[in-house]
């Protein structure tokens, strides 16, 4: 499986203080059945501002070590991107990263943003060839109390990305109820384990077909694992209402 959303370099972010517990984490990884992790520590100024040369080389060098130690996952690129002015100029100028050989880019809102904001935000990266996928908006109140929010962003060519642990209940029971009704709704394009520890938040998508197939949307789950597929190769992913 590809996990294309999750906090795995150290010493970024809320994700791992060390590289052995990097590789404890990768070691868990593999063992969920994930081969292909996409490192995606946060930039947002001035909590966690460390730019693409540093999450390129960090990369490289987290590939080197599990090669060295025999660990059979591989590492790409990335970033979960909190919303700013100026962030389509830097993706551009290459000062902050898009997932590795795409264009889609992994957008962090929060709480902070109005809807309009967001809206006029994702326009700017669709103008300049950039595709966003919302990070786990099952936990904003700003889609739970503006109806039709996700849909009208999804249909301007968002793609949306929710959290595996709020299917399973990890997250309380208001992410999980809004990730169920994204996900009856069919706004939903990925579903990522967000991972950022071997224990406290691991990697999970080796739990989510039984999930998919106690709410009876295996075909949901089978879509999303031939989206991150699409993903890697650098493809448009499937639109939500479709299947392959």
């Amino acid at each position: 499986m590809i996990e294309m959303h999750a906090h795995i370099l150290p010493g970024f972010d809320h994700g791992p203080k060390t590289m052995k517990e990097s590789l404890e984490m990768a070691k868990q990884a593999a063992a969920a059945g994930v081969s292909i992790i996409y490192a995606t520590p946060g930039y947002r100024y001035p909590s966690y501002d460390f730019g693409a040369v540093f999450v390129t080389e960090a990369v490289k060098f987290l590939n080197f070590q599990l090669l060295k130690v025999r660990i059979p996952v591989r590492v790409r690129s990335g970033q979960e991107i909190t919303l700013y002015d100026g962030m389509e100029t830097d993706l551009v100028k290459k000062r902050v990263l898009p997932l590795e050989h795409t264009n889609y880019v992994l957008v962090h809102m929060n709480e902070t943003h109005s809807f309009l904001y967001v809206r006029q935000m994702l326009k700017k990266l669709y103008n300049h060839g950039f595709i966003p996928i919302l990070s786990s908006p099952e936990r904003l109140q700003m889609f739970q109390k503006r109806h039709g929010g996700i849909e009208t962003l999804v249909n301007e060519g968002a793609a949306v990305q929710i959290s595996a642990g709020a299917l399973l209940g990890r997250d309380g029971r208001s992410d999980r109820r809004w990730a169920k009704y994204f996900l009856k709704k069919r706004l939903v394009h990925f579903v990522a384990s967000n991972a950022c520890s071997a224990h406290d938040q691991p990697f999970c998508l080796d739990q989510m077909p039984q999930q998919f197939i106690r709410m009876n949307r295996l075909d949901e789950w089978e879509r999303m694992q031939k989206n991150t597929h699409l993903l890697l190769e650098g493809g448009r992913v499937t639109p939500p209402a479709l299947t392959l």
